[in-house]
């Protein structure tokens, strides 16, 4: 991994400590052998979550220089929450490499450029914004340019304003017509009894390219003679120097493509920061309703779901992986207990829709077991939230299958979740792990959602 890669995570280091899920990451890696078995078992054998995952981090630089782009499609994957960190730092480091490139550009332009004065006769335009910045010393511009007393009284009386004055008087001197070019006005305005080499500079200074094609030597050589050591030595101080310039010139179009191309990563970075800052404006003038767990979860006088259910104007949907026992909207008939289920395959998930115009931040959920021998609950599994069934956040609890209770053979379980939780319109149970018949499916005949619910 090279050290730009190695700043990148050492800048948001902290945030994927604190909020990275190492073994969800290494389980849904993009590349299944970016780490060797003896390594996961390093990465596994610390006590606590944010130790595994200092372990991870320490680890994953010594991979090669493709490990970086194999960590962040996989925490894209896994924690869709964390790439804006990533994001953020990346931006850091364009935005640095953005200013060294612009230094060096800018330096090179000055290497490239000389100043010299225009050709012609300054516009109107011109000698209009220069009135507004001789206010003071209009009738000394004015004699330095050849404009008569008489003139410069006639202006006077004739126009109140200072500014006006002046643009008056460079207008008397550009009627005088071939003498009223740039190269005049310079001469005046760095006359020392003016003195305004600014201006000079502002309105009669213009940068052109130095090309540095002056002839390669003086004087024609007689062949059949020996050449004089002096020609030679200009012949080859002229040709280094065309030759410095025409590389200058060449890295100089690099480092335009260059920063072009920087340009248009910041840009597309902004779009998405904008994207998010406009999703949180939704969330700002959305009207939220709290709804806290109450002694009884099925059905639940005090359950999101048991709300919009009972609310003929919405309608949430329950999908699943796949198609076993009874129908996924089963999970929505809190009454009435009944099998349900999917087929028996591995990273089986059950999925509830609040509808487009509910987001709900979750803090309890309650599950309800869906098989009428009691057998094959649910052992491992993982709750994820969702805005577009694409990227899914997990949502961290202490996942403890014994919370499922009686009454057999629907037994029901209720788990808080902990750390930042976002707000989401999709919730998905995915099994991690073989039910307690060591198999794989899920089944399940009811789930109840608590939490901060906001209608958009």
């Amino acid at each position: 991994m090279d050290d730009e890669h190695k700043n990148i995570l050492r800048r948001c280091r902290l945030t994927l400590v604190n909020d990275m899920d190492p073994r969800q990451v290494l389980l849904n890696m993009v590349d299944p052998l970016l780490f060797t078995t003896v390594e996961e078992n390093q990465i596994k054998s610390g006590t606590t979550r944010e130790q595994q995952s200092e372990k991870l981090l320490e680890i994953l630089p010594t991979k090669g220089a493709k490990a970086y782009e194999i960590f962040k499609k996989t925490i894209e994957k896994v924690h869709p929450h964390l790439t804006g960190k990533i994001a953020e730092a990346e931006v850091k480091k364009l935005r640095s490499e953005l200013k060294k490139e612009r230094a060096k550009s800018a330096n090179l332009q000055r290497r490239l450029t000389r100043r010299t004065v225009k050709d012609g006769t300054p516009t109107d335009e011109e000698l209009e914004m220069l009135g507004r910045d001789i206010t003071q010393i209009w009738i000394k511009i004015g004699r330095r340019l050849g404009v008569e007393d008489r003139d410069l009284a006639e202006i006077d009386q004739a126009h109140r304003l200072l500014s006006e004055k002046g643009y008056r008087t460079l207008k008397r001197w550009k009627h005088k017509g071939a003498d009223a070019t740039y190269q005049a006005l310079c001469n005046a305005l760095q006359h020392e009894l003016v003195q305004r080499q600014d201006l000079a500079e502002k309105f009669c200074y213009i940068e052109v390219m130095d090309t540095g094609t002056r002839p390669l030597a003086t004087g024609r050589p007689d062949p059949s003679g020996s050449i004089p050591v002096e020609h030679l030595e200009t012949s080859d101080s002229q040709i280094v120097d065309s030759v410095e310039r025409n590389q200058a010139c060449l890295q100089c179009t690099r480092m335009a493509q260059e920063l072009n191309d920087l340009k248009t990563q910041i840009d597309g970075l902004r779009q998405q920061h904008q994207l998010t800052y406009e999703e949180v404006n939704k969330y700002k003038n959305a009207v939220s309703r709290a709804f806290l767990p109450s002694k009884k979860d099925f059905p639940s006088p005090t359950g999101v779901l048991s709300f919009l259910i009972g609310d003929s104007s919405v309608k949430p949907v329950a999908t699943r992986s796949s198609e076993g026992p009874g129908k996924a909207s089963d999970i929505f008939d809190h009454s009435n207990a009944k099998e349900s289920g999917t087929g028996q395959r591995i990273n089986s998930w059950w999925c509830v829709d609040l509808s487009e115009n509910y987001r709900l931040v979750m803090t309890h959920y309650a599950l309800r077991h869906g098989k009428k021998d009691g057998k094959a609950i649910l052992q491992g599994w993982q709750l994820q939230g969702s805005n577009d069934k694409d990227k899914w956040t997990n949502i961290y609890y202490t996942p403890d299958s014994s919370q499922f209770r009686s009454p057999h053979p629907y037994v029901m379980g209720r788990w808080s979740v902990s750390g930042e939780v976002g707000a989401f319109r999709y919730f998905r149970i995915l099994q991690t792990d073989m039910n307690s018949s060591k198999k794989y499916g899920i089944y399940l005949s009811g789930i109840e959602l608590y939490g901060t619910l906001a209608k958009m």
